[in-house]
């Protein structure tokens, strides 16, 4: 996930791959519109792309939680798309669950390992 750190004066002045400090921000849907202002000022294209990326996998991951829910409301069948959709949704949703599994497996209640 992407980091921000700021200045003094509550401005973004750099952006990370990884949290740098305890000081950076994870990078938030609040703070896209200014982090494009940021990189618009440092014309950093790769950068940019990285913000719009993670913006995707956010996004799909919304869309995901939609058609979840359409499915549950029945107001679509799972089988009303496409079969491509249909091995991709799967797909991710038991990458999901075995992640998930594995963070039970390692994790202690609180979050902590063992």
């Amino acid at each position: 996930m992407p980091y921000i750190l700021r200045d003094g004066n509550g401005k973004i002045e750099s952006f990370h791959k990884g949290a740098p400090s305890p000081e950076a921000e994870l990078m938030g849907h609040e703070n896209y519109q200014e982090i494009i202002e940021f990189l618009r000022e440092t014309d950093s294209v790769d950068e940019l792309q990285e913000v719009l990326l993670s913006s995707d996998l956010n996004f799909i991951r919304v869309l995901e939680d939609l058609v979840d829910l359409l499915c549950k409301n029945r107001v679509i069948a799972f089988t009303d798309l496409p079969d491509i959709a249909q091995k991709k949704l799967t797909c991710r949703k038991n990458i999901r669950a075995g992640i998930e599994g594995i963070e039970n497996l390692i994790l202690d209640e609180d979050g902590s390992i063992f």
